[in-house]
């Protein structure tokens, strides 16, 4: 295995990587590092970068590198930029995958147990936000959105609470997993119900009419290791997961996760809305939204989804043990939303 500008390279025989990208690059690769399985680490003669070979289809692509390319243009810059091949592409498709370039940024991932990387990171994502709008995708782009999809999402998900009920209910030998599910659902149910009303008596509409005028966008993964802190700074990286929607579903994701970290400990909450707040302002109506946001029981039916709808190669016990992790934090989380509540 080899090409035309690359020396050293690590043995990839059991990765997805066609060295057939290479030659589409003006750099020279000295070395080649994997990471993961579709995730590799370039030394290269431009600097150090990072290569992923992903299967989505191009207008999402197109997208993707539309939302980069905007926060570049309104001079948001901590974000690791798509290189561009020799041909002035941002993509190289080859063997049913496409692959892309980025820089490397040169940090360490987030600590969301830090209170200076997390204020770090709720900055970044508040400044993030505010260059996402007048976002015009290029043309071709699969624009994913979830704008106005909100009450339809909990409808769906709680009526297949309802369906993944019956299905566990109607076999005839039940796992250990379907038992500990039937236990379960129909208080998970209940809460699906709770928030769909919540969600109905709030500003909903006008916040989604207000997203769709400033044309704005979320990260939708800020998951720690998508924060890379340098020099005291966040910086986000994998935009795979981009979508147009109101800036409060970032938000309420990250104190959720935050939560989940902290023991569902309110105050941690209070200070993620209090550093936000303070680099772009939010309206109180906001926040009744993402508390009908987060009252849906978005872990329990997670858990059930993988279960009875997915087939991503989970074993029977690492089922239960997530199913029985959403269980035992309910208590918790439930504390929590009666706490933000009084913040509302």
């Amino acid at each position: 295995m080899g090409g035309p500008n690359m020396e050293i390279i690590d043995d990839l025989s059991q990765y997805d990587f066609d060295p057939g990208i290479l030659p589409h690059y003006d750099f020279q690769v000295q070395n080649i590092k994997p990471l993961r399985k579709a995730v590799f680490r370039l030394t290269t003669s431009s600097g150090v970068k990072a290569l992923k070979g992903v299967h989505y289809p191009m207008g999402e692509l197109l997208f993707m590198f539309s939302v980069m390319e905007h926060l570049f243009s309104r001079e948001f810059t901590r974000l690791a930029r798509i290189n561009l091949t020799k041909d002035g592409l941002p993509f190289v498709s080859l063997g049913g995958r496409s692959y892309f370039v980025t820089e490397w940024i040169n940090g360490r991932e987030a600590d969301y147990g830090s209170e200076r990387d997390l204020q770090a990171t709720v900055k970044t994502l508040a400044e993030l936000h505010m260059a996402s709008r007048g976002l015009q995708p290029l043309p071709g782009s699969y624009v994913k959105t979830e704008l106005g999809r909100w009450p339809e999402n909990f409808h769906r998900r709680g009526e297949q609470l309802l369906e993944f009920m019956w299905e566990a209910k109607g076999k005839r030998e039940k796992t250990k997993f379907d038992r500990m599910f039937l236990r379960e659902v129909s208080g998970f149910y209940e809460e699906a119900r709770e928030a769909q009303k919540a969600l109905a008596d709030t500003a909903y509409w006008e916040l989604v009419r207000i997203a769709q005028r400033e044309s704005c966008f979320c990260h939708h993964d800020m998951a720690y290791h998508n924060v890379i802190i340098k020099d005291g700074q966040g910086y986000l990286i994998d935009f795979d997961y981009c979508l147009c929607d109101m800036r409060i579903h970032d938000l309420a994701s990250l104190v959720i996760r935050n939560m989940k970290k902290h023991n569902w400990d309110i105050s941690v909450a209070e200070k993620i809305l209090r550093y936000y707040h303070k680099h772009y302002p939010l309206w109180q109506k906001e926040l009744k939204v993402m508390l009908a946001f987060m009252m849906f029981p978005q872990d329990f039916w997670q858990v059930a989804w993988t279960y009875y709808r997915e087939d991503i190669g989970r074993t029977e016990k690492e089922s239960i043990s997530r199913l029985e992790r959403s269980i035992k934090m309910n208590r918790d989380r439930r504390s929590f939303l009666d706490s933000f509540a009084k913040l509302v």
